[in-house]
């Protein structure tokens, strides 16, 4: 369902706008995250999966390189697996990785208090716990780079206060001078004739920016942390999309 939205810049409903192009950026820090979720062992049908990560935020200097602000960087490896499944042969593989101080986590966890006759299922399907565990996966991912976000904010951002920070990604709390940058948007903000223009959108052209109101988020991918903060957003296209997916280049871009 369409989210109510306040509309800035004096408009009564999303306009295009052209972007104006300058050989200048104020742009100087960049976060990204990275991770791999790789099955290595198997105990019967259930593999034992590992998720490792790594975020950080990459700095351009004057020329044009970039190199790593070390003290944003945030690792980790995370092991997954099904935990009540009754098995003693998994239990003594969880028992010893938690021995050797790694981390395990249950990839079914939220499904124990609905019906563990689901959860058995769940942990009997190959497919169904590599998929669950990479969804745990990701959000641990996502936990890292929220933990460089705050690193950058409380120890690097006032060594150049008039440099910005992009973020691949949503943002997940506000943050002056800093963008998030969604490169494959999965909510739709926009509706009716609105979405026709932003679907239409030429490249180097942007909509109007817009505020989803206060309060009203909490769609299929907001998070219960984001519902109650309002982002300014707007979208643009970065190449040109005739006869490809309506979506081609297209992205959006949230600040606070």
């Amino acid at each position: 369902p369409a989210q109510p939205l306040e509309r800035l810049e004096n408009v009564e409903s999303i306009a295009c706008r052209e972007i104006a192009r300058r050989n200048e950026t104020q742009f100087r820090w960049f976060l990204d995250g990275s991770q791999k979720t790789l099955p290595v062992w198997r105990v019967g049908i259930v593999p034992i999966i590992v998720g490792i990560a790594a975020a950080g935020i990459l700095q351009r200097d004057e020329e044009g390189g970039s190199l790593l602000v070390g003290e944003t960087l945030a690792e980790g490896r995370t092991w997954f697996i099904p935990r009540e499944t009754g098995s003693p042969d998994l239990q003594r593989v969880i028992e010893a990785l938690e021995e050797a101080g790694e981390i395990v986590e249950d990839p079914l966890e939220r499904f124990i208090d609905e019906d563990m006759s689901q959860y058995l299922a769940y942990a009997g399907n190959y497919n169904r716990v590599i998929l669950h565990a990479q969804e745990a996966a990701n959000r641990a991912r996502g936990d890292m780079e929220q933990t460089a976000a705050w690193r950058w904010n409380a120890n690097v951002r006032e060594t150049d206060p008039d440099a910005w920070l992009v973020i691949d990604g949503r943002l997940q709390r506000q943050y002056r001078n800093a963008v998030g940058l969604v490169k494959d948007p999965t909510q739709q903000h926009l509706f009716g004739e609105e979405a026709t223009l932003l679907f239409s959108l030429p490249q180097g052209h942007r909509t109007t920016a817009y505020w989803l109101n206060q309060g009203k988020r909490g769609g299929s991918d907001d998070g219960p942390e984001l519902r109650n903060q309002t982002f300014t957003m707007w979208y643009q296209r970065m190449w040109p999309a005739q006869g490809l997916d309506a979506r081609h280049a297209l992205i959006r871009v949230e600040t606070s």
